[in-house]
């Protein structure tokens, strides 16, 4: 038995799975804690981690079974040429085998598809060529969306990578005997990247009785850096010898030459490269480098700011970057001397001042530029120094850039103005997001647009316009804007950020099905990324949508997805009032335990947990189910004890409250509520909370001051709205102030005004029934009528009554005992007497004597 199920306890099992993995770690986390036991902790958690994986592993060993023969026959056909080197990266011999009777006949094409994907699983190593020929044949990237049904994510997403690539190995150029382990010598190439595998991953290469010029290089380098000068020098001389031809060997046999300050052959190996690629960038940053070694600071410099302005998407790398730094750092003090022997020339220093800019000395290039007397310089490059050397000074920062780009615009200077576009914005928001001034955000948005007119494929500024109007709390563009963005960007272009953003915007504007939209885009493209699923479950919880929320869930664990909010939220459900079981309650806590356990320890992978507090306050709610208050708010004081910043403090005394409040304590939370309405005075949720506790109390006083104050603040809160109606009724009936009446029809009229339901309207109309204005009731109670599906019984049945007792009232007898009848169809009998006597009254009126006696 492996040593990961002795640590877990579980040696003994006969059936090791994700479960039984899992319970066994939970147990013992129980006596094994980060804090009392750092290095047992982390013991323990890698033998999780092992554990689970080896069962990953030997799940995806499974092995796939071909029903139909001749499809088997075919596969068996296409492995014989794929570990037949040549016959591997040949055209002929897969067109060959791509026009066999499995691939065109159309009843079975896209069985042999899935059982080909599924070999090449494990056979993926082809030219670039192949895989266009595969894809001509079963149109992989064409039904990509069906297939993404079946097949992982990731493994498609390679696949539809390798149809789509230009670039990859130039498997012409490999060497050996025609059934050798081409597949491992190209993983052992990979493997390269990782330290930890170098030794092995060469010793592979060397023993492999393949020849690749890519893999002749990596011995060079490996060889090269472990000093190993012998054999360094042969593998050089052998790549001179066979592969000089080739652009890129000779560009490593420059590179090589430059670490091993072997002057001479650098310049001949760099003329080279650059003879046939002048504007070879690795070789340029090389040649660059060289230039620094030798002093010559300006030679370099020009290399350098020659290739930043080839580019118009420019990412320098680190060697780039600590090339031009140490450029400029050797050419400052070359400025500096001619710029005491001509203190006055105002072009020098705005040429020193720039140097200081582009290494982030700002003061000190701030400095030189005070000086510089701005009618002897070029005005708009003047003010472009100021905007990029004032970057902390935001301020002034925007002052400047404001400044170039009017400049630049009042002359039609806009090359690469765009550019200046984006900074200013970016200027704006950060402003912005330090003051919470939200004003600006339209100057931004003028901006951005402007430099989407200038540069309209640079979708990057359209993605920024999108943030803005995320600020803007403009919901509906943002999404519009998503959609956009989806159909423009090219079909391998990383999406996450895009949809994460779109099931954020979603869930602003409480739209389940939008949200739905969203996650299944997200699930579809990256369902191992947490984030859509996180979401998409706490919109379930609000929504508490039962059938929902278990597709998710076996989405989740159909995954496998390592996520402690996750995980949080999974035992969040376990606990909402439709799922609670007594006896899982008690595990619900282990859990929720563990998580807390794994969140205070750094060294956990996937702890994405948003906020421990509200682990306790769930745990709190869980003992409160149990009937144990008190270890429930033992728990909530835990995340109280150590706390110093105000935004912390709000959160407990929340939390505390909530809690009380669980367990009916209303009387102790009032005081907990009224701490956080003393951090934020404005809080809705605070005060709709506190509102909730009076309600409980039934202090009416209490109630209407709270509620006016979150009117006040939120003149569409319509919990506050309904209650105010409600509370003015009532207080009307007891007073008969005729202001108490006003307010509550105010109030009723709002409330309708915000939900023009069959609730609002009755609610409207038994308010003019206290005030003895039948009109209105039947205008608000016929309104009523028309949506009566969202009433109860109850209160359908009032509704017919009070129409009956108004349509009396206003002597319009017909309409009365309309609903009169309606009354005696109900088989409830209590207010059947009541429509008896509008029945008998109306027909009165009517000189219907017979039927007034009858009733």
């Amino acid at each position: 038995m492996k040593d990961q199920h002795t640590i877990l306890g579980i040696d003994n099992v006969e059936e090791i799975t994700e479960d039984v993995i899992k319970k066994a770690y939970r147990a013992k986390l129980k006596t094994v804690h980060p804090e009392d036991d750092p290095e047992g902790f982390k013991k323990l958690r890698q033998a999780y981690e092992v554990a689970l994986s080896e069962l990953k592993n030997k799940a995806n060993e499974a092995e796939y079974i071909i029903e139909d023969p001749e499809i088997a026959s075919w596969i068996e056909k296409i492995d014989k040429i794929y570990n037949y080197f040549p016959k591997r990266i040949s055209v002929d011999e897969w067109k060959i085998l791509l026009k066999d009777e499995v691939c065109t006949d159309l009843d079975r094409c896209d069985v042999t598809r899935e059982v080909l994907l599924v070999y090449i699983m494990t056979h993926f190593r082809l030219p670039g060529y192949i895989w266009k020929q595969i894809d001509d044949t079963f149109n992989i990237v064409y039904d990509q969306e069906a297939l993404f049904e079946i097949f992982n994510s990731n493994f498609l997403k390679y696949v539809i990578k390798a149809i789509k690539s230009e670039q990859g190995w130039d498997y012409s150029l490999f060497e050996g005997e025609p059934t050798a382990n081409y597949d491992a010598y190209i993983g052992a190439l990979i493997k390269l990247n990782h330290e930890e595998c170098m030794k092995e991953s060469i010793d592979l290469i060397e023993n492999s009785g393949i020849i690749h010029p890519t893999g002749e290089i990596d011995k060079m380098i490996y060889y090269t850096n472990i000093d190993d000068i012998e054999k360094a020098t042969q593998v050089e001389q052998f790549l001179r010898d066979r592969f000089s031809h080739i652009l890129n060997v000779q560009y490593n046999l420059a590179m090589i030459s430059l670490y091993k300050e072997n002057f001479d052959q650098f310049i001949i190996d760099c003329d080279t490269v650059l003879n046939k690629e002048p504007n070879h960038y690795g070789m340029n940053v090389a040649l660059a480098r060289f230039n620094v070694i030798k002093e010559r600071y300006k030679e370099a410099y020009d290399i350098l700011n020659k290739l930043k302005e080839m580019s118009s998407n420019w990412n320098p790398d680190k060697e780039f970057t600590e090339t031009y730094d140490e450029a400029v750092k050797g050419l400052i003090p070359q400025v500096i001397e001619a710029l005491d022997k001509n203190t006055e020339d105002d072009n020098i220093k705005m040429h020193l001042a720039k140097l200081y800019n582009k290494i982030n000395e700002f003061e000190k290039g701030i400095k030189i530029a005070e000086t510089i007397n701005i009618e002897n310089v070029n005005l708009i490059e003047y003010y472009k120094l100021l905007s990029g050397l004032y970057y902390i000074n935001l301020e002034k920062s925007k002052e400047y850039t404001l400044k170039y780009i009017e400049a630049c615009e009042e002359i039609n200077q806009l090359d690469k103005i765009d550019l200046f576009y984006e900074r200013l914005v970016a200027i704006i928001l950060n402003l912005a997001d330090k003051t919470e001034d939200k004003s600006s955000l339209e100057v931004a948005l003028k901006y951005i647009n402007k430099a989407i007119e200038i540069d309209k494929e640079n979708l990057k500024y359209v993605f920024i316009s999108l943030k803005i109007y995320k600020e803007m709390e403009d919901y509906e563009k943002c999404l519009a804007l998503c959609d956009y963005l989806d159909r423009e960007l090219e079909e391998d272009h990383d999406r996450l950020d895009l949809y994460k953003m779109r099931i954020d915007i979603c869930e602003k504007l409480k739209s389940i099905n939008l949200i739905l939209e969203s996650y299944m885009k997200l699930v579809k493209h990256y369902p191992e990324d947490p984030h859509g699923h996180i979401v998409t479950l706490n919109m379930c919880i609000v929504a508490n949508d039962q059938e929902l929320t278990e597709n998710v869930l076996s989405w989740i664990n159909a995954y496998k997805i390592e996520s402690l909010e996750l995980e949080f939220l999974k035992m969040k459900i376990m606990l909402l009032p439709d799922n609670i079981e007594h006896d899982k309650v008690e595990h619900v806590i282990d859990v929720l335990s563990t998580i807390i356990a794994l969140a205070e320890d750094n060294e956990t992978e996937h702890n994405d947990l948003k906020d421990i507090n509200q682990v306790y306050f769930t745990i709190a709610q869980a003992y409160t189910f149990l009937e144990e208050a008190d270890k429930g708010l033992e728990n909530i004081k835990k995340c109280i004890e150590h706390l110093t910043n105000e935004e912390d403090i709000y959160v407990a005394n929340q939390l505390m409250a909530n809690s009380l409040q669980q367990i009916g304590d209303y009387i102790s939370a009032i005081p907990f509520y009224e701490n956080c309405l003393r951090i934020i005075p404005d809080s809705i949720y605070t005060l709709s909370k506190l509102m909730n506790c009076y309600v409980n109390l039934d202090e009416s006083a209490k109630l209407l001051e709270i509620a006016e104050r979150i009117i006040e603040i939120d003149s569409e809160n319509i919990s506050a709205i309904f209650l105010l109606q409600v509370l003015y009724r009532n207080k009307f009936k007891e007073t008969t102030n005729q202001k108490d009446y006003l307010k509550a029809v105010k109030y009723g009229k709002k409330f309708v005004e915000i939900d023009n339901s069959a609730y609002a309207n009755f609610r409207l109309g038994i308010i003019y029934e206290l005030g003895n204005d039948p009109i209105n009731v039947v205008i608000h109670l016929e309104k009523a009528m028309q949506f009566r599906e969202g009433l109860v019984a109850a209160d359908y049945t009032e509704l017919i009554i009070k129409l009956a007792i108004a349509y009396k009232l206003l002597k319009n007898y017909n309409k009365a005992i309309e609903y009169a009848l309606k009354i005696i169809w109900i088989p409830d009998k209590t207010n059947h007497p009541k429509a008896y006597s509008i029945l008998s009254f109306c027909y009165q009126q009517k000189n219907e004597y017979k039927s007034a006696i009858h009733y």
